[in-house]
């Protein structure tokens, strides 16, 4: 009954909202400037959504300077489209606004191959408007036709609804998606006279003492050559006798309706360079433009970017898998021959399965996928912000780079720990973070790192499947918890949970994950976690341990001996001891004679990744098994 009525309401939603999505790559796509491209998406690959062939992006040129400027026209010269996939083509069309929806006259009208994933489509003659809707007729499907959207408002994107009798066009928020279509247009707008600062960045390794090298891009709206434009970087630090400001004149004016760059093609780009400071902090690097027309719109000539020079490397480095059972012949199974180098042992994989048709699903591990946004397994996310959707080819080779991408990560927490309690029918947890080296920005009119990061606690299961050792979720100490104290140089963080006891097993080995994260989905700022283990509540509850196979050190290192031990089970005269490879080669056998064994480590051939397993043994139909981790 429970099923039917959940597959009822699922159907109910996708006949309301019609279209759906998939994760994207998160990546940032062509962002080239060849004219002035306004887009109301941040050129980022987010979501792929599909179940429509209609699409649209409304343009409000007029309003666009408000408060400052209205009934201002553009004049579009070409439409700008990027696609996930190529292949097929794609119909264009801009059309009139008629009440608030498309409608004649219609005023361009093209169809093309999608032959790239950029498109840029010149249109035959200029066309200037207010208002303007670009439509995209692109049949998308659940497989692998889709239409891309960076996470946004939704107010501007649409597509057409057809499911309440009269097709409309229906925004994407009011459909409840907070997105915007990777759809914009390339022109000038008429009678404006603006110098817009249009990016802003350093270059170089952003670490303590290095020297960086702003870059940054300017667009003349107005008709006129401006000579005398300036800009004005200033690096707020949170030593004040660190702070630097650097003024750099635009060499030769900027001309009509023109863009100008400043990148390493400038002959005085080496000689405007920023020292950063020599500690671990973080930074504000703000842009000021100055020297516009002088009826110059004010608002968008200021950028502000963030940069850290975090020292401290974090115990752990988290991989969170979204997977089904079905997955783990190939997503898990891939991850483990990657994670076996040596370089990524402090790389932990956690799993959870947040469809509730699998044995492993638990309650709290799709409120987790929800958080990410997504709705399509598998998805791997690697330190909060990698993102590998579905499965290709390409896996392998995509998660190794960001395995080594994410090693890298570095964290204004220098220490964290957490300790377990249990009182009764609770289990009461104290985590603890210290910074001692990293300097934070504070005060009005900054970024507070802390504030705008939530801490996740999480208790996860270790589980044997298909022969592979999993931490698997079981269920939230805490998930995105605001973080209310500060955690400046200097101090300490403390948080006290509690969660009931019920369902933890006392025969089960359990972990706990905890981390501190950017809200809303992003970078994983620091993770450590803690093996947990079960004491029963009373005498009534003590039983009898599971059998088990016991294999440490765990990561055996350099020549250290590792020691097999049974637990919970009686050892036979002959018990045969096994290890294999990743591979599934047997690399070494021996008779187990008593409880426990030792082993030199020229017993494995290599560093990598072993599965160590014991038959025969009394009362147990099937082997025991134990994976272990061989750093040479």
């Amino acid at each position: 009954m429970k099923l039917t009525l959940t597959a009822t309401l699922l159907l109910m939603l996708v006949s309301l909202t019609a279209i759906s999505y998939h994760p994207g790559s998160g990546r940032i796509v062509d962002t080239s400037q060849r004219a002035f491209h306004l887009a109301y998406h941040t050129s980022s690959d987010d979501l792929h959504f599909y179940g429509s062939a209609d699409w649209a992006v409304r343009f409000d040129f007029a309003n666009y300077y408000l408060p400052n400027l209205t009934e201002r026209s553009f004049r579009i010269d070409a439409l700008r489209l990027w696609f996930p996939q190529t292949g097929d083509s794609v119909k264009v069309k801009l059309m009139t606004d008629v009440d608030g929806q498309p409608g004649l006259p219609q005023l361009a009208d093209l169809r093309v191959p999608v032959g790239t994933n950029q498109l840029v489509l010149t249109l035959p003659e200029p066309v200037t408007v207010q208002l303007v809707w670009l439509l995209v007729e692109y049949q998308t499907n659940l497989a692998n036709r889709f239409v891309p959207a960076s996470r946004g408002g939704g107010i501007r994107s649409y597509y057409l609804n057809t499911s309440m009798g009269t097709p409309y066009y229906q925004s994407f928020a009011n459909a409840g998606f907070a997105a915007e279509l990777l759809f914009g247009v390339e022109g000038e707008f008429i009678d404006v006279n603006d110098l817009r600062l249009m990016d802003l960045s350093l270059e170089g390794e952003i670490e303590p003492g290095a020297t960086v090298y702003p870059s940054f891009s300017i667009h003349n709206h107005s008709g006129q050559t401006l000579n005398s434009a300036s800009l004005q970087l200033n690096l707020l630090t949170p030593d004040q006798d660190a702070n630097q400001t650097l003024i750099i004149p635009i060499p030769g004016g900027i001309a009509p309706y023109g863009d100008f760059v400043w990148d390493a093609s400038q002959p005085a780009y080496l000689d405007q360079a920023i020292s950063l400071p020599g500690q671990a902090m973080q930074m504000r690097l703000r842009g000021t433009l100055s020297g516009g027309p002088p009826s110059d719109v004010p608002g968008n000539n200021v950028i502000d970017r963030y940069y850290y020079t975090f020292i401290d490397t974090p115990p752990v480095h988290l991989v969170e898998n979204f997977i089904r059972l079905s997955h783990i012949a190939t997503v898990i199974t891939l991850e483990d021959q990657v994670l076996g180098d040596d370089q990524f042992r402090n790389v932990h994989p956690l799993d959870y399965y947040p469809v509730l048709a699998d044995s492993l699903s638990a309650p709290g591990a799709m409120a987790r996928f929800s958080w990410y946004g997504s709705n399509a397994t598998p998805l791997v996310v690697l330190g909060g912000t990698r993102r590998i959707p579905g499965f290709s080819a390409a896996f392998a080779s995509d998660f190794t780079a960001d395995s080594a991408d994410l090693i890298t990560d570095k964290s204004f927490i220098s220490a964290g720990a957490v300790t377990s309690n249990f009182s009764g029918d609770s289990v009461d947890f104290r985590f603890s973070f210290e910074n001692t080296q990293t300097s934070l920005l504070s005060g009005t009119g900054v970024y507070d790192l802390v504030a705008g990061s939530v801490l996740c606690a999480g208790v996860f299961k270790h589980v044997i499947v298909d022969g592979m050792e999993t931490w698997v979720f079981d269920r939230w100490i805490a998930h995105a918890l605001p973080l209310t104290q500060g955690l400046n140089l200097g101090e300490t963080l403390e948080v006290e949970l509690s969660i009931p006891r019920t369902g933890l097993e006392v025969t089960s080995q359990y972990r706990t994950y905890y981390w501190i994260q950017v809200a809303g989905g992003g970078r994983v700022l620091w993770a450590g976690f803690q093996d947990l283990v079960i004491i029963p509540s009373s005498a009534n509850d003590e039983l009898l341990p599971a059998p088990g196979l016991k294999a440490a050190p765990n990561p055996l290192r350099g020549r250290a001996e590792l020691t097999i031990e049974l637990a919970g089970v009686s050892a036979k005269a002959q018990n045969h001891l096994r290890i294999y490879n990743l591979r599934g080669q047997l690399v070494f056998k021996t008779t187990l004679k008593g409880e426990k064994i030792q082993l030199p480590a020229a017993v494995f051939p290599a560093s990598g990744i072993y599965f160590i397993q014991i038959k025969g043994l009394a009362g147990q139909k099937d082997p025991l098994q134990a994976r272990i981790t061989v750093i040479k």
